[in-house]
């Protein structure tokens, strides 16, 4: 009887004992899958930052690039006074300067990095993205019309990243216009919530103005209607705003113009 009993169960128990075999061998499998997954998707998002990192870094070197270009054709094709000359050279050798600066900072900007804020006046940032933005203003005989008051408060900032975002938002305004346009630029100092003060920036221009469908996708990455763009001018805008605890807000209407108006407060809190 007691065979009868034990050899079943013996029977049973070495089923049971095969299948738990089974199951582990299958589990391993899985975790297996799983790791190999895990490891593919870790590839794919270093090749998507990489990705990310080179065009960032290639958006943010376009501007000064065809600043310099410009100066050499110049240089080039027109005969110069020593004054004249010597300016041009000056020009380029900022300009060079400053694409190693911008440079270092948007690979910064793309990966942990600290911070380099300190007190920046607005006026001040405008008047260099301006001066490096001259020769596209000057070759589509554009009116650039910039405030000169230099009463408004300072804000704390990084200059580098904020001139970023001003060449970003002039470069859009002076591809948007046509030749003798217009672009006006304007700055005020406004009340924020609880007796906030807020320093606002805004650059409008008249040229043909963005589709009311797009306007909810203008700072989403890799997003442009034009054929030579990026589409990833404002989305670093809009890094570079949030990372200020600031705001920007576009406004447009086809064939009227465009506007857009950055917002910072004048006491960076962390």
């Amino acid at each position: 009887m007691l065979l009868l009993i034990v050899y079943p169960a013996s029977r049973i128990l070495s089923r049971q004992h095969e299948q738990l075999r089974t199951s582990a061998f299958e589990l391993e499998r899985i975790n297996q899958q799983l790791r190999n997954a895990q490891t593919q998707l870790l590839k794919q998002e270093r090749l998507s930052a990489i990705g990310e990192v080179s065009a960032t870094v290639a958006h943010g070197l376009k501007n000064p690039l065809a600043s310099v270009r410009a100066a050499l054709q110049l240089l080039t094709l027109q005969k110069l006074d020593p004054e004249e000359h010597d300016d041009l050279i000056n020009d380029m050798l900022h300009e060079t300067d400053r694409l190693t600066t911008r440079l270092n900072h948007l690979l910064n900007f793309v990966r942990p990095f600290d911070q380099h804020f300190q007190k920046v006046a607005l006026l001040e940032i405008l008047q260099k993205a301006v001066h490096s933005l001259h020769w596209q203003i000057d070759e589509l005989n554009l009116k650039l019309k910039i405030p000169t008051e230099k009463e408004l408060p300072t804000i704390e900032a990084d200059p580098v990243l904020l001139e970023e975002v001003l060449l970003i938002v002039l470069s859009n305004a002076i591809q948007a216009s046509s030749s003798g346009g217009t672009i006006e630029c304007y700055l005020a100092s406004v009340s924020g919530n609880e007796d906030s003060q807020i320093q606002t920036i805004a650059v409008k221009d008249y040229g043909e103005g963005i589709v009311e469908e797009n306007l909810d996708r203008i700072f989403e990455q890799f997003f442009t209607t034009r054929s030579r763009g990026s589409g990833l001018g404002l989305s670093i805008c809009k890094k570079i705003v949030d990372l200020h605890h600031g705001s920007i807000e576009i406004k447009s209407e086809i064939d009227k113009g465009t506007t857009v108006r950055l917002c910072f407060p004048v006491q960076h809190t962390e």
